[in-house]
């Protein structure tokens, strides 16, 4: 009899632990509804965000959940965890909650159309919303999580670092010289929690000009280009350089960092900000040529030249090609520009 009770208290208290699951990190959110996934999930796209879906409450939920939790610990910092139970009835017609259909316990990269590209590129991310067998480990998880993190950063050689990463003067800049190709998941984090803050580049050890002018002596190394001042709101003039000396752990890295970094940018201020330095730049490289006249041809005639109009619209690109022709005619001829819009230019055309 005494026998009978033990089963039925084991049987009450397993029902029991399982009639709700337990969470051991209390900073995984949970989310109630497609509505707050979009609400809350979508508003982090700078950031990772997976999302733990099961339906049933048993001891597999919770062993798996624990891997989770654990994963959500060791990554702190890194990417954005949530957990959703699901219900037939809500999510029986959901594009957003799709993953319920399986039955099985899941979890998800959640990826808002806005992150599967770097900005600063214009190339694709790394984007899989699930390679997780049903029967995931740890390990699987955690490699899962590290292996779909968004990298903003600038793969830099001799013509990424001229053209795309030393000319937004409005960040600090962040160097990481790797014998890696790539970003690795810790400083792909980092240009998360830096996004519109800092301007981050990877450097390989085999692109030796930049590895010189930098002084590079040993990988991984991490060097800060201080240009601006986050504070004033204002360019130094003139530019400082930090070598990080401590622990490659990502909490240190950040605390190092953050002095370096200004005020979080919208993206609309950004963009208005590159476009605003773009305009200065075409401006000043328009500067290193005469506008059309028939003074200026008068001349270059009489000094035996000669002249290669060139006509500006709004092409993007034409200006660059402009000043590669000068760089490839050597003096020979000289290079007048006119605007394309002005009526009067057409006695010359």
């Amino acid at each position: 009899k005494m026998r009978i009770f033990q089963i039925l208290g084991a049987i009450l208290l397993i029902q029991t632990a399982y009639s709700s699951i337990v969470w051991k990190n209390k900073e995984i959110q949970q989310i109630h509804s497609e509505d707050e996934l979009i609400e809350e999930v979508y508003q982090q796209f700078d950031y990772a965000s997976y999302l733990f879906f099961y339906k049933e409450e048993s001891a597999e939920t919770q062993k798996k959940a624990n891997h989770f939790s654990a994963v959500a610990s060791k990554l702190k910092g890194w990417a954005k965890f949530y957990y959703y139970q699901c219900t037939e009835l809500e999510d029986a017609e959901s594009e957003k909650m799709r993953f319920c259909g399986s039955g099985t316990i899941s979890v998800e990269s959640i990826i808002p159309p806005e992150r599967l590209t770097n900005p600063y590129t214009g190339k694709p991310m790394a984007h899989r919303e699930n390679i997780l067998k049903p029967e995931f480990g740890e390990k699987d998880l955690n490699f899962f999580v590290i292996s779909t993190l968004p990298d903003y950063s600038i793969k830099l050689d001799g013509k990424t670092y001229k053209e795309g990463f030393t000319f937004p003067n409005f960040y600090n800049k962040v160097l990481l010289f790797s014998e890696k190709r790539g970003a690795p998941p810790m400083y792909k984090a980092l240009t998360a929690t830096f996004r519109r803050q800092l301007l981050f580049g990877v450097v390989n050890s085999k692109e030796e000009e930049l590895v010189k002018q930098y002084q590079i002596e040993k990988f991984p190394s991490i060097v800060v280009e201080e240009l601006y001042d986050p504070l004033g709101d204002k360019l130094l003039g003139k530019v400082s350089r930090h070598i990080y000396k401590g622990k490659i752990n990502k909490d240190e890295i950040e605390k190092f960092l953050k002095p370096f970094a200004r005020t979080k940018l919208s993206e609309t201020d950004e963009m208005q900000l590159y476009q605003k330095l773009l305009q200065q730049k075409q401006e000043n490289e328009r500067k290193r040529f005469e506008w059309i006249s028939q003074a200026n041809i008068t001349r270059s005639l009489m000094n035996r030249k000669g002249v290669l109009l060139a006509c500006l619209d709004d092409s993007k690109n034409q200006m660059k090609k402009i000043i590669e022709i000068e760089k490839m005619i050597l003096g020979l001829v000289d290079i007048y520009i006119m605007d394309a819009s002005d009526a009067e230019n057409a006695q010359y055309a």
